[in-house]
């Protein structure tokens, strides 16, 4: 079987390493860096990897809300997974992401064992729901 691929969006390359070898030695998946938005939605365009791990805040000229609207209105990469790993605490920042597109949103500082948990539920639902199609 194909690892999966997990595409991880940040503009802080030390948050993009940490993710990155969590996603990789971990949680076993395959890890795909990019720093900002653009990348992120062309790539994901691209490459329609399995799960998207996306900033809110990120330079460049779409943030993370953005690029989550953006896939999940085109039918071609509505099924990709996104998990929102943002600074931005309060509920209502939580909440704007889930509106936005993502399918879960975790808070950094984040502990490895949970960005892990998260990582395998939502991998775990788009096979269900491939199994179910």
């Amino acid at each position: 079987m194909n690892k999966q691929r997990v595409v991880i969006a940040d503009d802080e390359p030390s948050v993009r390493l940490l993710v990155s070898y969590i996603v990789e030695h971990k949680a076993g998946k395959w890890a795909i860096e990019v720093p900002n938005g653009e990348e992120a939605l062309k790539l994901a365009r691209e490459r329609l990897p399995d799960l998207l791990i996306l900033d809110v805040r990120m330079a460049g000229q779409f943030n993370g809300h953005e690029v989550a609207q953006a896939l999940k209105a085109d039918p071609a990469t509505s099924g990709i997974k996104i998990l929102m790993l943002s600074a931005m605490t309060t509920v209502a920042d939580r909440i704007l992401g889930l509106q936005h597109g993502a399918d879960d949103y975790l808070i950094k500082p984040f502990h490895p064992d949970e960005l892990v948990a998260r990582i395998e539920a939502l991998l775990r639902r788009t096979t269900l729901t491939q199994a179910q199609a």
